[in-house]
Parts: structure tokens; C-alpha cells; sequence
């Protein structure tokens, strides 16, 4: 080991990441997962696999690093356990490079230039074992292995008979030992809460069990509160309508409270229509929001009309955030790739018009039609609509913010052998983040095409 006792935790190895002040508390071979109610933290910030592995990161000296990266983002470690940057020197010898080797450059030309490289170890070994069985000779050089004295390595031994190489055991391994850190190092930090614990472990803790929701306070507080808008992300919070004047194209007034395990939201719309929407999530078993026992949330809005969806999604987020330490809805309910499956959704209309667009949104509000590729014609036949319908229905849930991949938006929907063009919903909310990449206008011209397509294959079948 290099002697680094005496290196400092600032630039240009400090960590300079919104989320840097969470690095102290995670142990050691974990990452911002320590953070999720998953491993049964009380007060979590991250939903489970809503980053990427190397998000907050911190090595475990006694096991082997991760991947070091050429560009990495403010918070993609490995970071040293000791809550900093690894050193020029110390990245080195992660990537077996010699400690006599010369890099120059910046900090970052550095880490660009090791991170790019192949470890030098793997390529000597490699190299050998090319030389030998394709050339039938052993290199007449001695090639870098480094020496970096006595190692303390386990000794090896033969893997017995029946040994389960088998992914999904080996994935069930390291949660198991995610698991165990995570709970060493909340009982350290005093955050471990037995009173919460099911089957032997903290809410959370095991795979979201089928166990009781953890014991909390019948209520909360009850917070009213009015908020206006001139856009989307051009918005003002008051204590009161009143106090928000008459200018702001869009008004609510909000009152929300927990009672029994649910998160209720009433939100009344100031002139906006006469309409009467609910939007539902709820987990059956356990719970959304760990920190404050909810395990169901639910928003009623009235005197509204369909335009205000994404605002009052924006609001039912907005109460969350307040509520919880959670940065963004997709943190409540995971990655859309990897949602969980007790958990649902459901948004209703009343007082409306029922049109092609309100079919739609019903349709994506559910989470078992997000997540889900299908075609065109799939998605008009399951919402009742005509193909030409169900595009302009498409683009105006676009406009809303609702993430609808098309072929025009992702290369990957492209047009698949006979089977026509996919789409796909991410969630069955909006995009709420206003610094996201998001075109909501970009033309669905495959989409069109292939509604002409299906209308004309459907007036040839009759």
C-alpha cells in the first residue's frame, strides 16, 4: 500500500458532487444504494437502481476496484474510503500500471489517460499467452509484470462439483452482502430501528418482502399551501392564492396530509375547467414513502381540466420532496427498467370529455402499459382508438411531458421485420425535471406513416 495518511480531502481530490456531504456515512464497497429504502435506510434519498453502480461508489480496500472510468461524472467513483479522490499514484497501482511510470498532464489528463488504458498486468499476461499458443514461443523479453512485494492472497482451490455458476445466484450473493454492510453501518450510525425490522431485517431490507408496513404515527402534518404557473417550470408557491395575484395563467390551492398509510393531496384548481381528475400510486405491500409509513399516495383535483395533468403531477411531486428527502418522483418508484412489481398506478377523469387524448392518458397512467414495447396497432387496439387517433393522441402526451418513445425520438423502436413501429412509455408520469433533455416537439413522421399503413391494411382485409 502507498503511504497516503497524509493526503487531503481537497482539490484536486476533494469530491465536489450535490451529493458529496452522503459519501461519509456509506460503507465501504457500496455505492448510492445505501441511501435506498431497499437497504432499509430510514430516511432514503435514492430510489433502488435509479443511478448508475459507480454513482457514489466508495472502494472496499480488501476487494478488488471497479472499473475506472476515462470521464468521470462529479459522483462516479470508486472514491478512496476515505472519503476522497484516488491519487495519481494510488490510480496507478489500482490499474497495475509501475510506480515508476511517468503520466503527465492535469489531474484529469490522468485519470483520462488510465482510465482509456488496458491494465498493463492483464496485458502481459495476455501477451504471453498469445505468444505461446499462436506463435508456439515464449517472448524473448521479460514482459511489466510488477512486483509490489509479499501479497496476503487467499489460497486457491479447485471449485468443487455442482458449484452454481448460475447469474442470478451469484447476483443473490451480493445482495446478501450489500444487505449485511448496509445494516452494519446503519447500526453504527445509530439509524438501525429494530421496532421496523421483518423477518429478521429493517424495512426494506429484505426483497420488499410481503411483511407488515413499519409501525409510524397514524398522522402528519396537514400542509395548504397555493401555487401559480406560467409554464411548465415557471412557477411560484404562496401560502395562499391570494398571495399569488392574478397573473399566473394556471392557480391551485393545495391541502395535503398523511392519515393511515396514505398520502392525500386535494388540489383545487382556480378557473381552470370544471373537471374532476385522480391520479393513484400505491405499493400492496410495505411501503412508497419508508421515512413517513405512506404506502399509498393519492391526488384529487377539481375544477380542473385535462391540460392540467402535468401540473398536477408536478404538485403531487413538489408534496413528496417536501415530505421525504427524495430529490425526484422516479426515485419513489425505481428506474423505469426496473420497477417494482407490487407497485401500481392509475389516473381517472370525470366531468370531461372522453376523447382519444384522455384515453391515452389513461392508458399510459397504468404501470403495467409502461415499460412495455409494442406496436402501433397494439396500442390502438388496447386503447380503443383508430391508428391516426392514437398518433396525434401520442403527440399531445408528448407535449404533456410523457416520455413516449417512438422510432423518431430513440433509433432503438425502429421499425422491427413485419411487425411495424414500436413504442414504448418510460413512466406513467411525466418528465418533471426541467433540466432533461427533453424535445417535446419533435415530428412522429414514422408514426403517421404507419397509421396510413395499418388504415390501409384494414380497408384491404374488409
Amino acid at each position: 500500500d502507498l503511504d497516503n495518511d497524509d493526503v487531503e480531502a481537497e482539490t484536486p481530490y476533494e469530491v465536489t458532487s450535490k451529493h458529496a456531504h452522503l459519501l461519509d456515512d456509506i460503507p465501504p464497497g457500496l455505492n448510492y444504494s445505501f441511501y435506498t429504502e431497499k437497504l432499509g435506510h430510514p430516511d432514503p434519498v435514492f430510489g433502488w437502481r435509479s443511478r448508475f453502480s459507480d454513482y457514489l461508489y466508495k472502494t472496499d480496500p480488501e476487494e478488488p476496484v471497479r472499473t475506472l472510468k476515462a470521464q468521470p461524472g462529479a459522483a462516479s467513483g470508486p472514491f478512496h474510503w476515505e472519503n476522497r479522490k484516488f491519487t495519481e499514484e494510488e490510480l496507478k497501482r489500482l490499474q497495475s500500471f509501475p510506480d515508476d511510470y511517468v503520466l503527465t498532464g492535469s489531474y484529469g489528463d490522468v485519470v483520462k489517460q488510465i482510465g482509456n488504458s488496458v491494465p498493463p498486468q492483464i496485458a502481459a499476461v495476455l501477451a504471453q499467452s498469445i505468444a505461446k499458443q499462436i506463435f508456439g514461443r515464449d517472448p524473448e523479453v521479460d514482459l511489466p509484470i510488477v512486483d509490489y512485494g509479499p501479497q496476503h492472497l487467499p489460497e486457491v482451490e479447485p471449485m468443487p462439483a455442482g458449484f452454481d455458476l448460475n447469474f442470478r445466484s451469484r447476483k443473490r450473493t451480493s445482495s446478501e452482502e450489500y444487505e449485511r454492510k448496509a445494516r452494519e453501518r446503519l447500526i453504527e450510525l445509530g439509524l438501525w430501528e429494530p421496532s421496523n425490522a421483518r423477518d429478521g431485517g429493517q424495512s426494506g431490507l429484505e426483497q420488499f418482502d410481503d411483511g407488515d408496513a413499519p409501525t409510524v404515527a397514524e398522522e402528519r402534518e396537514t400542509y395548504e399551501y397555493a401555487w401559480g404557473f406560467d409554464s411548465y417550470f415557471d412557477g411560484e408557491r404562496a401560502d395562499d392564492v391570494d398571495d399569488l395575484g392574478e397573473t399566473y395563467e394556471r392557480r391551485f390551492r393545495v391541502t395535503s396530509s398523511v392519515e393511515k398509510g396514505t398520502l392525500n393531496i386535494d388540489v383545487d384548481g382556480v378557473d381552470q375547467g370544471t373537471g374532476e381528475i385522480e391520479i393513484r400510486l400505491e405499493r400492496s405491500n410495505g411501503t412508497l414513502l419508508s421515512s413517513i409509513g405512506v404506502s399509498e399516495i393519492t391526488l384529487t383535483a377539481t375544477n380542473c381540466d385535462v391540460d392540467s395533468v402535468f401540473y398536477l403531477w408536478y404538485l403531487l411531486k413538489q408534496d413528496v420532496l417536501d415530505r421525504t428527502e427524495y430529490e425526484k418522483l422516479e426515485d419513489v418508484v425505481g428506474h423505469y427498467s426496473t420497477t417494482r412489481s407490487d407497485y401500481t398506478s392509475e389516473l381517472t377523469v370525470e366531468g370531461l370529455e372522453e376523447t382519444p387524448v384522455t384515453a391515452a392518458l389513461s392508458f399510459f397512467s397504468r404501470e403495467d402499459n409502461c415499460n412495455t414495447e409494442m406496436t402501433l396497432g397494439d396500442f390502438a387496439r388496447r386503447s380503443g382508438l383508430e391508428p391516426n387517433e392514437a398518433v396525434e393522441a401520442i403527440e399531445q402526451l408528448r407535449q404533456w411531458r410523457y416520455e413516449i418513445r417512438t422510432p423518431a425520438t430513440h433509433s432503438t423502436m425502429a421499425t422491427a421485420d413485419g411487425v411495424g413501429s414500436k413504442i414504448l412509455c418510460t413512466y406513467p408520469f411525466p418528465d418533471l425535471t426541467s433540466t432533461s433533455h427533453f424535445d417535446a416537439d419533435i415530428e412522429l413522421t414514422d408514426l403517421h406513416e404507419e397509421a396510413e399503413r395499418v388504415d390501409e391494411l384494414a380497408t384491404k382485409e374488409q
